[in-house]
C-alpha cells in the first residue's frame, strides 16, 4: 500500500442508495458522500469468485496505479484513498467528475474536438508508459471528459505496472469489459497487455472517435472482436473522416504483429502534427 494512502471509514465516506450504479467485470460503482461534496466509491466484488486472493491483488494492484499516477501530470481520475466496511472490504474512493464518458459525449457534442481530445489521450497515455503503467482497457468508455472538454483517463482495474502483476493472469483474467474490438490479438487470458495492447487499443478508439463507431459496429462486441483476431480490419473511411496522416496512424496501431506497432511517442508525434496541420493547413504536408 502507498505510504501516502488515505484510509477512509464508513464515518468518512457514506454511499448513498442502496444500488451500485454501475458494475464492471470485477467492481461496483457506487455514489457517496465525503466531507460535503460527491465521490465515488469503487467496491470490489468478492462472491463471484472463489479466489478471493486474486480481488485482493487486483485490488491493491490498482491503489499502487492510483499511487503512481497521482501529482504526475497523467490526466486521470483520481483517486483519493481506500474504502474498507464489512459491507465494502476492497473498495477505492474516486473523485467524482461531472461529465461523460467519451461515447456519450459525442453524442452530444457531434461537433466536438476530436483529434484535440485523441491528442489529450494519447499523451496522457504517454506519461502512463513513462512511468511504467500498461492502462489494459482503454476504450472509449474509460475515458472521460469534464464540463470544460478536457479528457480524463480512467477505468484503471486491468492497469498494471511494469513488471507485470501475477493478478491479470490468473484465472477469469479478461474482464467482462475487456471483450471488445479492442483487445490485441497478442492479449489471451494468460498473458497481459503491454505498451504495444495499449497503442493497439488506441487505434480502435481513434477510429471510433473520428468515424463515429467502432470497427464492425454491425456485429456484436464479441464477433467485432473475433473478426479483429482473424486479421480482418474496416476499410477506409472517406478522407472528411480520416485523412491520410491520421489511418496511416490508424493502420499503425491495430498491425497484427505487435512490433510492427507505431510507438507511443511516435503516435503522439503525429497527432501534435495533424493539429499543427489543421490550424494551419499551408505549414504542413501530408506526406
Amino acid at each position: 500500500m502507498p505510504s501516502a494512502c488515505r484510509f477512509f471509514n464508513s464515518e468518512d465516506v457514506k454511499p448513498t442508495g442502496v444500488h451500485p450504479v454501475a458494475a464492471g467485470g470485477f467492481a461496483d460503482i457506487w455514489e457517496a458522500m465525503h466531507a460535503g461534496r460527491k465521490v465515488v466509491l469503487k467496491s470490489y466484488r468478492c462472491h463471484v469468485t472463489s479466489d478471493v486472493a486474486q480481488v485482493v491483488e487486483r485490488f491493491y494492484n490498482e491503489v499502487r496505479v492510483c499511487g503512481l499516477l497521482r501529482h504526475r501530470d497523467v490526466n486521470a481520475v483520481p483517486s483519493i484513498g481506500v474504502y474498507s466496511t464489512e459491507t465494502h472490504p476492497f473498495a477505492l474512493v474516486y473523485e467524482f467528475m461531472d461529465g461523460l464518458d467519451l461515447k456519450q459525449y459525442l453524442r452530444n457534442e457531434p461537433n466536438a474536438r476530436r483529434l484535440e481530445l485523441l491528442t489529450d489521450v494519447a499523451q496522457s497515455l504517454r506519461r502512463m508508459h513513462n512511468l511504467g503503467i500498461v492502462h489494459g482497457s482503454l476504450q472509449v468508455a474509460h475515458v472521460l471528459v469534464d464540463k470544460d472538454g478536457a479528457a480524463h483517463i480512467s477505468g484503471l482495474g486491468n492497469a498494471y505496472i511494469l513488471p507485470h502483476s501475477t493478478a491479470w493472469a490468473a484465472e477469469g483474467g479478461m474482464g467482462a469489459d475487456r471483450l471488445g474490438p479492442g483487445l490485441a490479438p497478442d492479449v489471451t487470458d494468460s498473458t497481459q497487455p503491454a505498451e504495444a495492447s495499449d497503442v493497439y487499443a488506441f487505434g480502435v478508439m481513434a477510429f471510433e472517435i473520428l468515424t463515429g463507431h467502432p470497427p464492425f459496429f454491425e456485429l456484436t462486441g464479441i464477433a467485432a472482436r473475433y473478426s479483429m483476431l482473424k486479421g480482418n480490419r474496416p476499410p477506409r473511411p472517406s478522407r472528411q473522416e480520416i485523412s491520410d496522416r491520421l489511418w496511416y496512424m490508424v493502420e499503425r496501431c491495430w498491425h497484427a504483429v505487435p512490433t510492427q506497432r507505431i510507438s507511443i511517442g511516435e503516435l503522439v508525434d503525429l497527432l501534435e502534427t495533424e493539429l499543427r496541420h489543421l490550424s494551419n493547413p499551408q505549414a504542413l504536408s501530408c506526406d
